[in-house]
Order: structure tokens, then sequence, then C-alpha cells
């Protein structure tokens, strides 16, 4: 096994520098998605004002960019590991594996880019980025918004860009990836060094913070300018953190879920508890053990003795 991994360490080192070079072409991406989104909302007179914080919000940028394309490419990352202990000669299983790099990225970024085309014509709008409003907006009519999408919006130029974008994609990654950086590890400890540089690098990419907690939502706000706050926030961050509000207002009011919480089989067994507490009984044991404001809610307070 340790002779499989060795033979195979200079397939794993390729690979994996062709993750970081995936992650530099995603960088100039998000990049060039910040020029146009500053020079198409931006003020100019305004951002002389706050040349400090122009140019941190482009290093906060990058920041939530690795994050993106850390996750993205989180598949990759595990196969260049799991690549180790397969076979050392080129087979069937390889040019599966390759394809995989080839075609995934090329997937990933067209994701990327069309969620980012969406979050553009948001803001044109709403003057704010992706948030959880735009699932009210999906919920409320869907189709008459996707009457408003096709008749206000370039759909059909949009996709022929992502068509034309697809096709440079394919030529640029398929050259990445078969145009080795050549790097020599001669010795094994210069390859436990880059094996446990590769993990650490790549995790701390995920959490782009050295606090309690990964990089989030609120860290864009870095100055007193509102459009400069936006700068940071690429679409596909923003619609992450308008899920995760989405699912935070999602509350289970169904008649099984609050069954379940208060411990009945059926509606009966409530309105028999309910009417044993109108008659004054003593309180049904199923709600006395319960430390809920409902709870509390119910219970009768002391007569007043003044």
């Amino acid at each position: 096994m340790v002779e499989r991994i060795t033979a195979n360490f200079q397939r794993f080192v390729n690979q994996s520098l062709f993750l970081f070079k995936l992650y530099f072409l995603g960088l100039i991406t998000f990049f060039g998605f910040r020029i146009i989104f500053i020079f198409s909302y931006g003020n100019y007179n305004e951002l002389i004002n706050f040349k400090l914080d122009f140019l941190h919000s482009f290093i906060t940028g990058s920041r939530f960019d690795t994050i993106v394309f850390t996750y993205s490419f989180l598949l990759l990352f595990i196969i260049t590991f799991i690549n180790l202990f397969l076979k050392c000669e080129y087979n069937q299983t390889q040019k599966i594996i390759d394809k995989i790099f080839i075609i995934y990225p090329i997937f990933t970024f067209i994701v990327i880019i069309f969620i980012c085309i969406c979050d553009f014509y948001y803001y044109r709008y709403f003057s704010t980025h992706l948030n959880v409003a735009v699932f009210g907006l999906i919920e409320d009519d869907t189709k008459a918004l996707l009457k408003s999408i096709w008749t206000d919006y370039p759909v059909i130029k949009i996709l022929i860009f992502l068509i034309i974008i697809s096709i440079v994609l394919h030529k640029i990654i398929k050259y990445l990836y078969y145009n080795y950086l050549k790097i020599n590890l001669n010795n094994r400890t210069q390859k436990f060094i880059y094996f446990f540089f590769y993990i650490i690098m790549y995790l701390m990419g995920m959490r782009c913070s050295f606090g309690n907690v990964p990089l989030e939502f609120m860290e864009a706000c870095i100055s007193p300018n509102t459009f400069i706050n936006n700068i940071p926030i690429n679409g596909v961050f923003a619609l992450k953190n308008a899920i995760e509000e989405k699912n935070k207002g999602n509350i289970d009011i169904s008649e099984k879920s609050f069954l379940e919480k208060y411990g009945y089989k059926n509606i009966n067994e409530i309105t028999e508890d309910y009417f044993k507490y109108i008659l004054q009984k003593p309180f049904p044991e199923k709600i006395t053990n319960t430390n809920n404001i409902d709870s509390l809610l119910m219970c009768k307070t002391k007569n007043n003795e003044y």
C-alpha cells in the first residue's frame, strides 16, 4: 500500500495543483463580476472618499470567493486522496477521473456564473444582493415571475453567453489540467510536508476565518458606505445566506408536529385535557412538565389581594 501511494504521489500533486489553478481562475471570475458591478452601480464621487475601504472590499471579497470555491470543488478534493490508493497504471478508471476533473469544473463555473448574473439583475431592481425575498417572489406567482423575466431581461443573450463561456472554459480547463506544473518531491519529508500543507490550506479555505465561526455575511460590513459593503458579497454566497435565512424562518405548524411536540396521540387527547383544565381539575401532567411559553400563557394568575 505504501509503495502504491508513493507511486501515485506525482499524480496526487498534479491534481491538487490543478485545484489551485481552478481556484485562481475562480478568483479572476469573481473579480470580473465585481468590476462590472462597480461600473454599473457605483458612484465614483462617493467611492473616491473611501479609497482604503474600497481596496479592503476586494480583499474581503476574495475570502467569500474562497469559501464558495473550496465547497464547490470539495468532490475533486476528495478524489485526489482516493486516487492515491488506486492502481498506478493509466486504465479506464483514470480515464473517468480525468473526465470528472474536466467536466465537473465546467459545470460548476457555469452554475456560479449564472447565479452571479441573476444576482446582478436582482441588485438592479432591489438595490441588494439575492436575499430571502427571492423565495417569496417565486412562491407568490411563479408563472408571472417567469413571464416578467422573459420580457424584462435579455434571456436569449444570457443563454448564448453561457454557451460561449462553456466552450471557452472547456478549452481553458483542459489546458490547465493536462499542462502540469513541474514540482519534484524526491524524498518522503517533502511529500509529507506537501500533503499536510495541501489539507490545511484547503480546510482553512473552507472557513476563511481564525475565529470561532466561519466567515459570515455580516463581515462584509467594512465601511460606512453602503455600496462598498455590497462589493465583497458574491452572488453564490448571497444565495447561500438567503437559503439559510429561509430555513430559519420555516416553522412546522402541522398537526403531526404539534402532537409530537406535546406528546399527544391525537386531537381528542388535547381536547380532553383542555376541558379538564376549564373545569379546574388538576392540571394535566403532560402540560405541567413542559417548559415552554405555551404552558405559561395557559396558566391563571393569582387574584390581586389589594
